[in-house]
């Protein structure tokens, strides 16, 4: 039973080691109008819990359509200034979509669904 303690402990230790849930809020919005089939720079914006922009964070766009099987596309989002990420989205056909935004610093991530509607 001693042997079992010593890894007990081993183990919650890496388990606090593992990426954590940040106070982000994370919005996204396109920079212009939204039609079908067509690139849409999308403006990522990511603030702590007191407002402040968090900077140096992997940002990554995920679409999926909300009622097709179309798979995931991922696209990379580059930071244009503290907080503030920009990258391309391209909603293919019209209808619901589900705008993942996955952001990664360190050991901390976080993942925000956002539904857009693409209408033309």
């Amino acid at each position: 039973m001693r042997i079992l303690r010593p890894m007990i402990f081993a183990v919650a230790s890496l388990c606090v080691q593992a990426e954590t849930t940040p106070d982000w809020k994370i919005t996204a919005e396109p920079a212009s109008k939204l039609r079908a089939n067509f690139d849409t720079e999308m403006k990522i914006k990511i603030v702590d819990g007191k407002g402040k922009p968090v900077a140096g964070v992997e940002v990554e766009l995920v679409l999926t359509m909300i009622d097709m099987d179309h798979g995931e596309h991922k696209t990379p989002a580059k930071m244009t200034s503290p907080g503030v990420y920009e990258g391309k989205a391209n909603f293919f056909m019209v209808g619901g979509w589900n705008l993942e935004v996955r952001a990664k610093k360190g050991s901390q991530s976080k993942a925000q669904k956002i539904k857009i509607d693409v209408k033309e």
